[in-house]
Parts: C-alpha cells; structure tokens; sequence
C-alpha cells in the first residue's frame, strides 16, 4: 500500500508506541485524516468521529504527543532505525502475511529474500545441538540466510554457527530494541550486528515483554521466511507458535523426526502427523523442495488486480482462485492481502468476494 507518507517517519515511530498501532487502525486514522501530522494537531470532536473506542483513541493521543523529541533523539542515539510499511526497504516477505507489522526498528541490516527460520526448544538435547550446526551450515552453504529469535537453546546454536562460518544471520526480539531479552545475549546481538546481519523487532523502546510477546514476535520470523525448519520443540514449545503462523501463510514448514523417549522431541513428531509438514530428512530433500517454490513463479504483470477481481465476481475459495488464474500461492497472497487493505474485497466463511458484495 502507499498510504505511508514517507515525510512523516518520525510520527509513525512515535504512533507505534501505541498497543493498537495495527496496520488497520493506522490505515483508519490516516484515511481520515489524511497524515499523521494533521492527526497530531487534531481537535478532541474529530477525533471523536475517527475511532469511537475511548481507548483506541487516547493512546494515539498520548503517543503522538506525549515526549516526542526525547523518543526519536534515543533512538537516533541508540543507533537504531525503522522502516514502515509501505517504504520501498520494507521485507517484502512480510507483505504477504496477515497482520503484518506496521513498523520494523532495527539494528545492522535488514534480511532480504532467501531466508530461512531455524526455531526449537530452549531446552534442547545434544542431538539438537549437532542437528542445528549441521542444518545451518546447510543454509549457509547454499547462500540461504538465517533467521531466528536469539532465545537460548537452538535459535543461539544457529545465531552462532552462522558467525562461525562467517555469514550473516538476522535475530527477531520480543523486546525493544534498548533493551535485549535475554540480557545474556547482547554481545551475541553485536556480533550479529557486526557480521553484516541484523537484530529487528515492532516492538518500540522501553516495551515490557508479556508472555504474548513471544507468539507476536514468532510471526515475523515465519513471515520473513520462505521456509521455517523446526529442530526440537516440546508439546507445548513456544516454537510451535512459529509453525502454525507458518502454515497460516502458506510457507513450507519441516520438522526434525526425533526419539520418541525425548522431551524435546514430542513436538516436533506430532508435528509429523500433519500433511502440511515436510519431515526434515535430508540436504538433497530440503532443497529440491524450496528450489520448487523459489522458481514456480508466474511473472507478475500490471493487470494483475484487475484479473484477480474479475475472478471473484462470484465468492470463491482461494484454491478455487488459485486453480481460475493459474497463479502461485505466495503471489495470490500478496494480491488478497493488498486488495482487502484498500478495501476491494472481503473474506466471509472462508470465501473471497467483492466488497460490494
């Protein structure tokens, strides 16, 4: 979408110290208001008839008013820098997911296409130790790039095998960015940082970390991802959150098979019985897969939308739109996602139509 005025980079920093900047309400506010800085300045009547949600409404209040010099100056110290939605160096895997994140600050650099997630258990065996090295020097060596979440466990063993072989690899937090989770982990954060890689999170200074901030922050890592290889997760494994967003937006997700006496390994084989999941198996299997969905790609033209909507004159299921336009999965996205933003179409009882409809 194109609705981010890009002279407005600081109010948006600020707004996304709010608990309900969401890609929705920012869109309401600035389609009212037309941009952030008229909104800053509005009257207490007009923002009565923009959100109706006490809430809603005094938080953005608050956040676009309240210590607004001394916010961006810390940033500006810390060395940290944010992209907004709609700005051309936003990750364009994230365009494809639900929700995706109105504002990413970061640390280093920003991860570019190819990127794979390698998540797991914070308690992880010796056979997750060895079975990650091995894994990511496999990423490495064929110029993938890593993504994890910098917690203990595996996401550190692939952090740090990654710097052993010299790459880059990028680490999503749950946390602001002034303050890194764990604390253990800030010299691991600057190697990254060195290495060329990365550290990024939404999450704006001085953000308390809530156990949902963990689910939140396991999204962007499967949304930056072509594809999520889970190692070792126990039943309830918060790495499990990682997979089921994985699979809501149609990235390839494996799962490491594991002893069936293991903790560490129950998740991940229950994972096995869903059709979805492709068992980590092998390098050659591994490849051969994400090679077919690198390449099976329709070459994106202008009248892209015009077709797609042309297609749903009747409600229509997305593989029923998929299967009409003969389009890849991950491009359908893309064009659902940008065309609901701006109002065009609508999901009802899992059926695409017109909004008219």
């Amino acid at each position: 979408m194109d609705f981010v005025n890009t002279n407005e980079r600081e109010l948006f920093a600020l707004i996304s110290r709010s608990p309900y900047a969401s890609l929705k309400n920012i869109k309401i506010l600035v389609d009212f208001f037309g941009n952030l800085q008229v909104a800053q300045s509005a009257s207490e009547p007009n923002w009565n008839i923009c959100f109706s949600d006490e809430k809603i409404r005094e938080s953005f209040i608050d956040v676009l008013t309240r210590e607004s010099g001394a916010y961006i100056a810390r940033l500006l110290s810390l060395g940290i820098s944010w992209v907004i939605y709609g700005e051309k160096d936003y990750p364009s895997q994230l365009l494809t997911i639900k929700n995706p994140p109105i504002i990413l600050y970061y640390k280093g650099n920003l991860p570019a296409n190819n990127v794979i997630a390698v998540v797991g258990s914070r308690k992880m065996s010796s056979y997750g130790r060895v079975v990650t090295e091995a894994i990511v020097q496999m990423i490495y060596r064929n110029f993938y790039t890593c993504v994890s979440g910098l917690a203990f466990g595996i996401d550190t063993v692939a952090h740090q095998t990654v710097l052993h072989e010299g790459g880059k690899t990028f680490a999503v937090l749950p946390c602001g960015l002034d303050d890194i989770v764990p604390q253990t982990h800030n010299n691991l954060a600057n190697q990254i940082i060195e290495n060329g890689g990365g550290i990024l999170s939404e999450e704006p200074l001085g953000h308390e970390v809530v156990p949902y901030s963990f689910p939140k922050r396991n999204r962007i890592i499967a949304g930056l991802s072509q594809a999520i290889i889970v190692v070792e997760a126990a039943q309830k494994s918060g790495a499990l959150y990682t997979v089921a967003h994985g699979l809501k937006n149609n990235r390839l997700v494996f799962s490491v098979p594991g002893s069936i006496l293991s903790e560490t390994s129950v998740g991940t084989n229950r994972l096995l019985i869903n059709k979805e999941v492709y068992p980590y198996i092998s390098e050659e299997d591994f490849l051969e897969k994400c090679h077919i969905l690198k390449n099976n790609k329709l070459p994106i033209v202008d009248t892209s939308h015009d077709l797609l909507l042309q297609c749903i004159n009747q409600p229509k299921t997305f593989d029923e739109i998929a299967s009409e336009l003969k389009i890849d999965e991950s491009q359908l996205i893309s064009l659902l996602t940008i065309l609901e933003l701006k109002g065009y179409i609508k999901n009802s009882n899992g059926r695409w139509h017109r909004s008219s409809l």
